[in-house]
């Protein structure tokens, strides 16, 4: 998927209305009324459009208030909030879309595209109202926003984070973030890179309270899937969204359950593949 300017900095933060077209996909292209896939039911998609030049590159989303709204953040550093509309348990639409800039620390929107790279965003508590962590890629950090009624709002937060996390291949270091409510690891971050690989060729991890040391640990790649997100399940799990993309590769889609309890320090996991699919279904990003 990946947006009025003011001089003041508190209304570049506030952001504005834009018109975005929504339209509802099913998974299967071949099958469109199949639900089930794998171990998991599709309750609904939408394809998103806007004429307004600076929509577009979306790199992550978060669902809050159950599942009615939609928080997502771009790679040319805007957010994006809507409300969720649903239609017979499927989602069939959205509304109230407001559209703004990630700010720093002094209010302003970052003005280079090193520093705008934002790649992912989760919820910091249970939900929305304790704000949002964003992890930036090309110069990697992780950053917590406050969140209104609008959107993303205010000053941001800056998040210590592993050394480390930073040694990766350029523009591949950081690509999903977290912070866990509850379960074995209950106030840790954890980050997951795209393409920092330890020895044996697997996805390098990070788990870390504040003020304390990291703990690494390592994703077993799949074939040639790449991780693309992460979600943390109420009781600590973590399900990680992979993507297969490539010349003479159908691209494909996978969601992995990792345990709480297989996370620690020096641990390679792998999980249980939850669901994976392939061309000519859709590809979730």
């Amino acid at each position: 998927m990946a947006l009025f300017w003011c001089c003041a900095s508190q209304a570049q933060a506030a952001g504005e209305r834009i018109n975005v077209i929504a339209k509802p996909v099913e998974f299967s292209i071949l099958d469109p009324e199949r639900r089930e896939f794998g171990e998991l039911r599709y309750l609904g998609g939408l394809i998103l459009e806007s004429r307004d030049k600076r929509f577009g590159g979306f790199s992550g989303l978060v669902l809050t208030r159950q599942g009615r709204r939609l928080l997502t953040v771009s790679d040319q550093g805007w957010w994006m909030s809507a409300e969720l509309d649903y239609a017979g348990g499927r989602l069939s639409n959205l509304s109230k879309v407001r559209f703004g800039p990630l700010v720093n620390k002094r209010g302003k929107r970052w003005r280079r595209k090193r520093f705008q790279d934002a790649e992912a965003i989760a919820t910091f508590g249970a939900d929305e109202s304790a704000g949002v962590l964003v992890g930036y890629e090309r110069r990697p950090r992780m950053q917590l926003y406050k969140v209104d009624a609008e959107g993303l709002t205010g000053r941001p937060k800056p998040i210590a984070v592993p050394k480390a996390m930073k040694k990766g291949r350029k523009n591949k270091e950081l690509e999903a973030v977290g912070r866990f409510g509850a379960g074995p690891n209950a106030g840790k971050y954890i980050a997951l890179s795209e393409a920092n690989l330890d020895k044996n060729g697997n996805v390098k991890g990070w788990m870390w309270r504040p003020g304390h040391k990291a703990e690494r640990f390592s994703i077993r790649r799949r074939r040639d899937y790449s991780v693309t997100d992460l979600a943390i399940l109420r009781g600590g799990d973590v399900a990680i969204l992979e993507r297969r993309l490539g010349f003479l590769k159908l691209p494909g889609t996978a969601i992995r359950l990792i345990k709480a309890s297989a996370l620690k320090k020096g641990a390679t996991v792998d999980g249980r593949v939850l669901m994976e699919a392939a061309a000519p279904a859709q590809l979730v990003d």
